[in-house]
């Protein structure tokens, strides 16, 4: 039997963004099979790890259209988007169909809303039996969780300690590790509301 084909489109190919350094180790073990060949595809603009080169054939492409051509030129069965619709997106290359099967997995974990995405991954925390109604993709689940994780990446240093920021052991800590710029007036007003209800609670976060 021939070799089946995976795909997989990304900005994020490296460990400088949360997408790549989640699933880094899962394409690492996944380059361990031999039933199938594992592909990535990119744009020229954007940065690969050398680490990724070694987990299967890197693939860049000048612009879209040009993406969705290697694509169907190298028969890929099944392209996974990591991207959904977050900045510098692939949306106009999962709307050309240039492989049978399409999923959404990891970026941006809800609907895509298009008709070319067959499948989202997830688990029934993201998206319960009853919330299916709002996703136009077939749901595939996960059984325990929809994101891959990377131990190489959990920090053990002192400073995320909560002696070295002097808060006691039995504060409840809420905290946010995104970019500063995701945060508006009314969202902080809603944090504030939550520690206001929430007694010996602490928001920590960092500022980019």
């Amino acid at each position: 039997a021939m070799l089946k084909k995976i795909g997989f489109i990304s900005r994020d190919f490296h460990e400088s963004r949360p997408n790549g350094q989640l699933a880094i180790r899962f394409f690492s073990i996944l380059a361990k099979y031999t039933d199938f060949e594992v592909f990535f595809y990119t744009l020229k603009k954007h940065t690969v790890c050398d680490k990724i080169n070694t987990y299967g054939s890197v693939k860049k492409g000048d612009n879209m259209e040009n993406l969705s051509n290697m694509i169907v030129e190298d028969e890929i069965d099944i392209l996974i988007d990591m991207q959904g619709f977050m900045v510098d997106n692939f949306k106009d290359v999962l709307l050309n169909k240039p492989a049978p099967i399409q999923i959404h997995w990891l970026g941006y974990p809800g609907t895509l809303g298009i008709s070319t995405i067959d499948y989202l991954v997830a688990d029934n925390i993201i998206i319960p039996d009853n919330s299916q109604k709002y996703y136009r993709e077939k749901i595939a689940y996960l059984p325990h969780l929809y994101q891959s994780n990377n131990p190489d990446f959990i920090q053990r240093e002192s400073y995320v300690m909560r002696q070295f920021y002097n808060i006691s052991e039995s504060a409840f800590v809420f905290t946010h590790f995104n970019s500063d710029y995701k945060i508006d007036r009314a969202l902080w007003f809603v944090w504030m509301d939550i520690l206001n209800a929430v007694p010996d609670s602490i928001l920590v976060f960092t500022i980019m």
